[in-house]
């Protein structure tokens, strides 16, 4: 859990001379502002609320052993008392004397007033005899019992339903109107010891808490048990990775009298109000430095009392005397204890974002949607309207990657409508991609960004983050259902070459394989600098590092790294998994034997190898406004503005080490396995900037060569000559590559980076607008000056901005290919092959592949070709579920050194991310420590 700041508390009064021991119960009365407290010390008190928050004691009386709970009447006229002596009693306010007017066999747990009818009332009591005993003051006999199957625990009554939590998790539930007799009995659907309940004030349900940090919302009657959920709190986790979980028992929930939300508070030491009809936590609060037994709201809900007072949880060794005892009394807001709106498209509208530019109207909506009701799961979104619509409405998802880092990169540094000048001054992107599509920003998988999840329901593997995401986009698309039928297209970068082609085809299955279902048009994907072969990508890193000068070829350390590459595959021999932790060092001990070959102490920027960087952050405080986002993004009127829910309690950060850390998926497919089903389906666009290296285009070109799909393989056609490669210009300047065959196209970008969009907005959107179609002839605008192969496509909007180039390079296929076959060589691969295969085998090998270039000769090639010669080388409650409040504390940060750890692919430009409700001073440098020991390099 976050160490989070309870600066609202600060107001809070304490009550004045609280018990001498710990406090077990209290309750307000319903008339005016009286509190009674039960505690160990044997003594019942009353004190009276003055409305300056000062407080006078009213009355005490005595019990002959520890007072365990108490009750005032509907009326206001009489306290009732019970505890461990085994009886009850009852104080009269007017008299100012108390009676004993209950007994049992063992003692009393649990004290209610019940009512009679015709303006009378008894008094229930249950006890760990095993029975409720119900009581006419007037007799000393009880008017009726109540057998139980187990001792009482816990007990509470409103109007006609009483509810009964017992040892054995026994749930008796009794309807008032016939006391004798349990209307029905289940077993709680928590799974340890029930602690406590409370019935909802309107009775139609209850809440039940347990000793293992969990609590369960139920309805009564049969129709509405689809309604039940129960959902974690309450709960720590640890810094360290592979650390289990704190658990700890929820010992007190208390329903508001007007909103119908409640409180939980436990042995932590914290309190958090919740809207159990949304499944949405309102406000939590850090452990205050004790347990708290017990909590009540007052008769109107607006003063919250709540006791930090030693509950016995840990034995009576650790109940000494510095041990904190007293009550505190809360004012509430409305924040805290008012239910959730249902949710609603102006519920996320955006109404103004500070430091916008003058003039700008662009639409903005956004805000959380809960996708994990169970575990407080949320994904955070920032959708932008179009500003034209050209033959058709489209919208484009984009993603970044890690995994764990925040889209916002995307929002506020690549395609988005804004780009951060300062960390207070917003300027338009000349190239955002919102010009003829709707643009939507998301924040995935939980606990990335803006988005939250329990501490300890972090996702695992690539499906589950499909199925949330599908529940996202049915959500969003059912809010706002003017964009449901749009052409859909999903792009972004880096390790999103696992989320995107992921999304895709759980859409599509559902597509083909539910007719009920909702249906969305996929139209396309886009995927730049993508994770999607780690077989193939791993193997290309000593390639992309010769052919650039990064290592020599023939030094020592260009050995160790070879050495490092046979240690890789070796183990992707066995199975391949799309992290993995001998091959991300391969990049590694790249970056390590750059820095020993030039004897710097600095580092290669592995996103843009034309850079450097300090050791060993190695690219990732790149790009430079990144400086810029964190800040701006943690301003509490930015998060105002964004909707941010309070359920996100920690301050934005680029990439969050928890998520990276927890989401290794061990178990799921590279993406590259069923992207041909997907290209049979919609079409595909690859794009790389040749400037990077951990998701560098050798790979891409590599993985797309040796890909079978739609009947060929690679960029093979029908005559079995290869799609040409056509030289692109924009703008007089030479841009790159464009390659197409059977609905995927390749893009390869000259003098980019790992983020192609931050270097060259208008020509992403170029590609873009290429991609989905558009042709602004039809409907008026400014034309770029964009060509391919010598020719201009349909008119785009982008109104070209020259940037200076460097000039390309000679043609080093050739020098690439000798390169390539000596690091081979050199790892061990070319005697395995002499000897598996033999001489004859290498002459057909060199004849199959002069064949290849004389069918591709015709191939046009960039002098900055760097490609193989063989052709492309390549809540909380359920919120409610949530655990404990979702505090991520280790949300800050996935940014940290490589030492001791592989890589993790960027897909995003912003930096940091941020919570509503503050964040830990440290919450940076702990999570950069972390990432050192359990993270990979992160692909963004």
């Amino acid at each position: 859990m976050s160490v989070n700041n309870n600066a609202d508390l600060k107001n809070d009064f304490e009550l004045s001379n609280p018990p001498e021991d710990s406090i077990s119960d209290m309750a307000w009365s319903s008339q005016q502002d009286f509190l009674a407290v039960a505690s160990w010390d044997k003594k019942m008190r009353i004190y009276e609320v003055l409305s300056n928050g000062q407080t006078v004691g009213k009355a005490m009386w005595e019990h002959e052993a520890p007072v365990l709970s108490c009750h005032w009447s509907k009326d206001g006229t009489k306290v009732a008392s019970g505890g461990a002596d085994k009886a009850g009693r009852v104080f009269d306010i007017a008299s100012g004397q108390s009676q004993q007017v209950a007994a049992h066999d063992a003692p009393i747990k649990s004290v209610r007033w019940i009512d009679a009818g015709q303006g009378s009332s008894l008094l229930a009591t249950g006890s760990w005899d095993k029975t409720v005993k119900y009581w006419d003051l007037r007799q000393q006999s009880p008017v009726a019992t109540l057998n139980l199957p187990e001792r009482v625990y816990a007990m509470d009554v409103v109007n006609q339903l009483m509810v009964v939590g017992t040892a054995e998790r026994h749930i008796c539930i009794v309807n008032l109107s016939n006391p004798t007799n349990i209307y029905k009995t289940l077993q709680s659907p928590l799974k340890w010891q029930t602690r406590t309940v409370a019935c909802f004030p309107n009775g139609s349900g209850y809440a039940v808490g347990s000793i293992e940090g969990r609590c369960a919302i139920q309805y009564i009657e049969d129709k509405d048990q689809s309604l039940n959920f129960s959902f974690k709190c309450h709960r720590e986790t640890p810094s360290g990775v592979n650390q289990p979980a704190q658990v700890y028992a929820v010992n007190a929930l208390s329903f508001h009298p007007q909103h119908g939300t409640f409180s939980t508070a436990g042995s932590d030491g914290s309190f958090h109000f919740w809207d159990k009809d949304s499944k949405h936590r309102l406000k939590g609060y850090n452990p205050l430095g004790a347990t708290i037994p017990s909590t009540a709201f007052n008769r109107n809900g607006t003063i919250f009392a709540y006791a930090l007072s030693y509950d016995w949880s840990k034995g009576y060794q650790t109940n000494t005397q510095q041990y904190p005892n007293k009550i505190m009394l809360h004012a509430t807001k409305d924040e805290e204890v008012k239910p959730r709106p249902k949710g609603k498209p102006a519920d996320y509208y955006v109404q103004s974002l500070p430091g916008l530019p003058e003039g700008s109207d662009v639409k903005m909506h956004a805000g959380n949607i809960i996708v994990d009701e169970a575990h407080n799961g949320a994904l955070f979104f920032w959708h932008f309207a179009n500003k034209h619509i050209a033959d058709k409405q489209r919208t484009v998802i984009w993603l970044n990657g890690g995994p764990g880092c925040s889209s916002m990169d995307g929002a506020l540094m690549e395609v988005g409508p804004f780009r951060l000048k300062d960390e207070n001054t917003l300027v338009e992107n000349e190239g955002s991609w919102h010009e003829y599509a709707n643009l939507l920003f998301v924040d995935q998988p939980v606990g990335v960004g803006f988005s939250y999840v329990d501490t300890d329901s972090f996702l695992h593997e690539l499906p589950e983050m499909a199925t949330q995401f599908l529940t996202f986009m049915d959500k969003f698309f059912a809010m706002f259902p003017e964009y449901e039928h749009d052409d859909i297209y999903i792009a972004g970068e880096s390790y999103a070459g696992q989320y995107i082609p992921y999304i895709a085809k759980a859409v599509q299955d559902r597509n083909k394989g539910n007719k009920d279902a909702k249906h969305y048009n996929i139209a396309g994907l886009l995927i730049g600098n993508g994770w999607m072969d780690p077989a193939t990508q791993y193997d290309a890193y000593l390639p992309f590092a010769y052919q650039n000068g990064i290592l020599d070829q023939l030094s020592d350390e260009a050995k160790d790294v070879e050495n490092q590459l046979v240690a890789c595959k070796e183990d992707l021999a066995k199975e391949v998994h799309i992290g993995n932790t001998k091959c991300e060092a391969v990049l590694d001990a790249v970056l390590k034997a750059n820095r020993r070959m030039l004897d710097k102490t600095d580092c290669l920027n592995m996103y843009d190898v034309r850079l450097r960087d300090s050791w060993p952050a190695c690219g990732m405080n790149w790009p430079q406004s990144l400086v810029y986002t964190q800040p701006y993004l943690r301003k509490p009127e930015v998060i105002k503005a964004l909707n941010i829910n309070a359920d996100k309690r920690t301050g934005w950060v680029e990439c969050t080490g928890a998520v990276t850390s927890t989401f290794k998926a061990q178990n799921s497919k590279p993406s590259r396995e069923f992207l041909p089903e997907l290209l049979k389906d919609m079409p595909v666009l690859l794009f790389a900037g040749d400037q990077d290296l951990i998701c560098n285009y050798v790979g891409i070109e590599s993985m797309i060569n040796s890909m079978d799909w739609n009947g060929f393989t690679g960029f093979a056609g029908e005559d079995g000559n290869w799609a040409t490669r056509e030289p692109w210009e924009f703008a007089g300047e030479s841009a790159g590559l464009y390659q197409t065959a059977r609905n995927l196209t390749y893009v390869r970008f000259y003098n980019s980076s790992h983020m192609v969009p931050y270097d060259y907005p208008e020509r992403t959107r170029d590609v873009l607008d290429r991609f989905m179609k558009i042709d602004i002839s039809t409907i008026g605008g400014k034309a770029s000056d964009s060509k391919i192969g010598g020719e201009t496509g349909p008119a785009k909007s982008v109104e070209a901005i020259s940037q200076d180039e460097a000039s390309k390079v000679a043609d080093e296929a050739e020098r690439l290919k000798q390169a390539t076959w000596k690091a081979y060589y050199r790892a061990g691969f070319v005697a395995l092959l002499f000897v598996s295969v033999g001489a004859i085998g290498l002459g057909i090998f060199v004849w199959k592949q002069r064949m290849k270039e004389a069918q591709r000769g015709h191939m046009r090639r960039s002098s900055r070709s760097h490609i193989l010669e063989e052709g492309y080388a390549e809540n909380e409650l359920d919120e409610f579920v949530v655990q404990t409040p979702v505090f991520d504390a280790r949300e800050e940060g996935m940014r940290g050194s490589l030492e001791d750890q592989g890589d993790e692919r960027r897909n995003d430009d912003d930096e940091e991310g941020h919570d509503p409700f503050g964040d830990s001073d440290n919450e940076d440098d702990d999570d950069r420590r972390r990432l050192v020991k359990n993270s990979s390099t992160e692909r963004k």
